[in-house]
């Protein structure tokens, strides 16, 4: 189908930088203005929207509503220093308009007009106040547009001369410690490795990461000093009586006692002794009571299973 496109579009003077297009709403405004000896004025082709859009901007491909802004975008933005002035109707809909193209046309200076008391569009003004009146509301929101394009031109040109200073500056201070160290570039990455060695043949202790890791490791080295001075047969009983009767009698490393142990069977033997001669499964019973006495296999499983493998006696056959 066709392309909209701008109104008035082909006479626009391009190559004027100074001077700022203005866009009105429709094409009756776009004549008053030539009336009124205004160049370079356009009008949209399909008139304003109702509301402003609460969406973000589509892309210019989607952008049906606004697609002669699009097609005329090579003459609109060629010149990244032009402006412009927006001359749409006082009311809802030309208000939706002017913010419309305020969106697609950012980082342009853009300005609106303002009409006189009693007026609505350029016609309107045309007619009331005739031409000269509207030839002076747009000459002065041209103006405005120009002082503005003139203010953020100022601005970018300091910010510009500002980033360069601090470049420069930089770069100075820069070259400056780079001839102030070089000489000692040598001496330097000798204590560099020499740092680096000591820093391995004694590395930092390792800190617990949690509050609960830092605690334990405080109280570890007491622990230990406290049990390595218990006897070992309290440190058995106690494996024995946390690991449950029947379970392995290993016992770890960590509950291994520093002093002397039996190492023989003529020093264990007082001991063993003594504990069986303590056992109540020891005591001899007479000729004519032992076939009545109950035996180990009759015993139930729990009897007879809280004394330690190692401490019953050597059953007698």
């Amino acid at each position: 189908g066709i392309q909209g496109v701008l109104y008035g579009v082909d006479d626009l003077d391009l190559a004027n930088d100074s001077e700022p297009i203005v866009i009105v709403e429709g094409e009756v405004d776009r004549l008053s203005m030539v009336e009124a000896g205004i160049q370079g004025a356009v009008s949209v082709p399909d008139g304003a929207p109702p509301k402003v859009s609460e969406r973000p901007v589509p892309a210019p491909d989607r952008d049906r509503k606004y697609s002669y802004l699009w097609n005329c975008a090579r003459e609109l933005c060629a010149n990244p220093r032009k402006h412009f002035v927006l001359a749409t109707d006082a009311d809802v809909p030309g208000d939706a308009l002017a913010r419309e193209l305020e969106r697609r046309l950012g980082g342009r200076v853009v300005v609106r007009a303002r009409w006189p008391e009693g007026c609505k569009d350029a016609n309107d003004v045309l007619v009331q106040h005739g031409a000269r009146a509207l030839f002076e509301v747009i000459e002065r929101a041209r103006a405005e547009a120009r002082n503005k394009a003139g203010a953020l031109a100022q601005a970018r040109a300091e910010a510009r001369a500002a980033k360069a200073r601090a470049s420069a500056l930089a770069d100075a201070q820069r070259q400056s410690r780079g001839a102030k160290h070089a000489s000692h570039r040598q001496e330097d990455w000798k204590e560099k490795w020499k740092r680096a060695f000591l820093q391995k043949d004694s590395p930092a202790p390792r800190q617990p990461r949690t509050a609960a890791a830092a605690s334990e490791a405080r109280t570890r080295p007491q622990q230990l000093e406290q049990q390595s001075q218990r006897p070992w047969q309290d440190v058995w009983k106690e494996q024995w009586e946390r690991r449950g009767n029947g379970s392995s009698l290993r016992r770890p490393l960590a509950d291994k006692p520093s002093g002397p142990a039996p190492t023989s069977a003529a020093t264990m033997a007082p001991t063993r002794r003594a504990q069986q001669s303590q056992s109540p499964r020891r005591v001899p019973l007479p000729r004519s009571q032992r076939e009545a006495a109950p035996t180990s296999r009759d015993m139930p499983p729990t009897q007879g299973a809280g004394t330690p493998p190692w401490a019953r006696g050597r059953r007698k056959r």
